[in-house]
């Protein structure tokens, strides 16, 4: 039997020049993937300046009276919407392009349920921008003071969180996380606090409606918040927070008249059939 001593696994033929080596091909389609996925970060970064610039502007607006800035936070919230748009657009080229997997099918998808939240985060930034300029900054001064300091917290939570998702430190978004139920007390405190107020001086109505819807919408973005740390959490590890969630706005069974105490409104009519109104005397 005649040995065969050729290389067997050299091509019979010259490989055509302008075929590309497998090697190489494998090595450019690697570059571009990871191209791709840090121009979709650096996009997602952008969107969380520009979700935070819109907190802390519209939280100035509310403390120092300043309505001229409402253009400031609308603008940056067509950005956050653009990028929104933007960023779902070419995750899901992503998806069809590489088909990743494991902790770049995470990667992916976690920057599109973040890039969600921050989009809400800018529109309810906005709501307390417009809500903020028609404001008489003359009422109320405990209920403004007592909201300040709730949007100092909101704004440092966010601060947080992006830093999270920059710098992959699940351990913080865990920390950013639990403070969710802080910012859950403030509301429940200050919501009594403006229903009880405008009870006893109706006309102060008006403007306790907006306090109220503004300290919702803090409430609202701290839980957007807490939303992206556990996104960040399940991104960096590959695992749910196990915790249940700390949830303290218990506002829903309160009832404004059904303090012991408490004079109703003259025009109040608690013998109506159709009242919910009781009072305890």
């Amino acid at each position: 039997m005649r040995r065969y001593h050729a290389n067997i696994q050299r091509a019979p033929r010259p490989t055509h020049p302008r075929v590309y080596h497998r090697p190489i091909r494998i090595r450019l389609v690697m570059h571009n993937h990871f191209q791709e996925q840090e121009s979709i970060f650096k996009l997602l970064a952008e969107m969380g300046g520009n979700a935070e610039l819109q907190l802390s502007t519209a939280m100035e607006i509310f403390t120092r009276n300043n309505p001229e800035l409402v253009q400031k936070v609308d603008a940056a919230d067509h950005r956050v919407d653009q990028l929104d748009r933007t960023i779902n657009d070419l995750c899901f080229q992503y998806v069809t392009k590489y088909s990743p997997v494991a902790d770049d099918l995470r990667a992916v998808f976690s920057t599109m349920k973040i890039s969600l939240h921050l989009e809400r985060i800018g529109d309810y930034s906005k709501n307390i921008a417009i809500r903020s300029s028609v404001l008489d900054h003359d009422k109320l001064q405990n209920i403004r003071g007592a909201i300040s300091r709730m949007g100092a917290a909101v704004k440092k939570s966010l601060s947080e969180v992006l830093n999270t998702i920059s710098n992959k430190d699940f351990e913080l978004a865990v920390q950013v996380w639990r403070k969710d139920a802080a910012i859950d007390e403030f509301y429940n405190t200050i919501f009594t606090d403006i229903v009880q107020t405008t009870t006893a001086r109706p006309m102060d109505v008006g403007d306790g409606t907006h306090l109220l819807f503004i300290s919702r919408n803090l409430e609202r973005i701290g839980d957007h918040i807490g939303n992206i740390a556990e996104v960040v959490h399940f991104w960096v590890t590959g695992q749910r927070l196990e915790e249940q969630r700390p949830y303290y706005e218990d506002t829903s069974h309160y009832a404004p008249y059904n303090q012991p105490g408490l004079d109703l409104p003259a025009n109040v009519n608690t013998n109506s059939p159709n009242s919910t109104i009781k009072k305890i005397s």
